[in-house]
């Protein structure tokens, strides 16, 4: 048996070591900032859809509280900020879309620098459609919508741990890329079934279903791809794969979004009770 090199095995040793130390402070407070941050850019994509109207008639801006660890996050967040106060400001249509406009691109910058860091990030854009269904057919409020996209919420946050720990434990993601596609198919079927009547163990039951597929896929998709590239390329490659899934979004929620506000408000006129109206 050949006996390895005094200068590899101090290497080795010299290695493990530095495996052992711990974490600095700085470390630990990154996983307080990122989901702060994650926070924060949910806000400024979904906050809207559920009660923008009574938002855009009384012009208030958001809280923006959070905190950014790296330079190039100071920067976005800054845009950010600054986009947020032009809306929230904003005393026409043109002022609204421009502070729009930059609050998006500084949003859409801190959302690829979480993916670089944390290679994960979970973009449900049904949370776009299922409040409105419940607001609209089965004429919840704006909070009891909320409270009815939980389970499909908490179900994308506990499927997406159990499959982290999964991978990591079995090592095998195709597996978990097929159950969770699968189940996606499934669930995000069956939710059309909803109507006005549909039981409240249906639509709770049909929420978990879509909620697996999503929170499987979530959290071991990233982690496959950079598996088999070289450090060097991670970072490129967690922002390509942001980019194609946000572009993606465009085309599967923006657009859909815009024609289907474009058709409601087009036939508001039709209903006599103003309060559903509004």
């Amino acid at each position: 048996m050949t006996e390895l090199p005094k200068s590899s095995t101090a290497d080795v040793r010299q290695d493990d070591s530095q495996l052992r130390q711990g974490h600095l402070f700085r470390f630990w407070g990154s996983f307080v900032a990122l989901p702060s941050r994650i926070y924060l850019y949910s806000r400024s994509r979904h906050h809207y859809h559920r009660s923008s109207p009574h938002r855009l008639r009384h012009w208030q801006i958001y809280p923006l509280p959070t905190h950014s660890l790296l330079p190039h996050q100071y920067y976005n967040r800054s845009l950010f900020t600054l986009g947020s106060g032009i809306a929230g400001g904003a005393k026409n249509p043109a002022m609204l879309i421009a502070g729009r406009t930059v609050e998006g691109i500084g949003a859409g910058g801190i959302y690829v620098l979480l993916d670089i860091v944390c290679a994960d990030l979970a973009i449900t854009e049904i949370s776009y459609f299922l409040p409105i269904y419940f607001q609209a057919m089965r004429g919840t409020t704006v909070l009891r919508s909320g409270i009815c996209f939980l389970p499909f919420a908490i179900g994308t946050l506990v499927f997406a741990v159990m499959a982290g720990i999964m991978l990591s434990k079995f090592s095998k993601y195709w597996p978990l890329h097929k159950t969770a596609f699968a189940l996606s198919a499934i669930g995000f079927g069956i939710i059309t079934l909803n109507d006005r009547d549909t039981v409240t163990v249906a639509w709770v039951f049909f929420e978990l279903i879509a909620s697996a597929g999503a929170g499987i896929i979530m959290s071991v998709l990233l982690p496959t791809i950079i598996a088999a590239l070289p450090e060097s390329d991670a970072a490129s490659a967690a922002a390509t794969y942001s980019f194609i899934r946000t572009f993606g979004g465009i085309w599967g929620v923006r657009i859909p979004s815009t024609i289907f506000n474009a058709v409601v408000n087009g036939n508001l006129s039709r209903i006599s009770l103003s309060s559903l109206r509004d």
